[in-house]
């Protein structure tokens, strides 16, 4: 069985500094997109509560997911499972926020600028994420 150790991994700090980095855009990406989704369920009264909770409270939980993801790879040292798990997250985030800021530039380039909206957040934190995924996955890691 593989087990989770809280240790320190040996990484660069460069390593580290991008794995703070995806944590920290997609932490500000969950509280910026509940804080909006809140504000505009509370300002009107006709939105059903499943639309708020699909659309509002599941997308942050979803990009708290991913910031705990890239908190895990940077912090702890892993081995098997967990490993592989916390990479294939962190895979998908770099995906899904990569797609997400090109689509944004495509349609709505002002949207990019604007911290209320997902476009800094996902600019930023598509690549940082795929550069953690990447860095994170050739490294070889001893099984303890």
């Amino acid at each position: 069985m593989s087990r989770v150790e809280t240790m320190s991994m040996p990484q660069s700090a460069a390593t580290r500094a991008v794995g703070y980095l995806a944590a920290c855009m997609a932490a500000g990406l969950a509280a910026m997109h509940l804080a909006i989704y809140t504000v505009g369920y509370l300002n009107t009264p006709g939105t059903p509560l499943s639309a708020y909770l699909l659309r509002g409270v599941a997308i942050a939980l979803v990009a708290l997911l991913f910031a705990v993801s890239a908190l895990a790879l940077t912090r702890m040292r892993m081995s098997g499972r967990w490993r592989r798990a916390h990479l294939a997250v962190s895979c998908i985030a770099a995906v899904l926020l990569t797609v997400q800021a090109l689509l944004i530039a495509l349609g709505e380039p002002g949207l990019l600028i604007q911290p209320a909206g997902p476009g800094p957040w996902s600019l930023i934190g598509g690549p940082a994420f795929a550069v953690l995924s990447w860095n994170r996955s050739r490294r070889r890691q001893p099984n303890w």
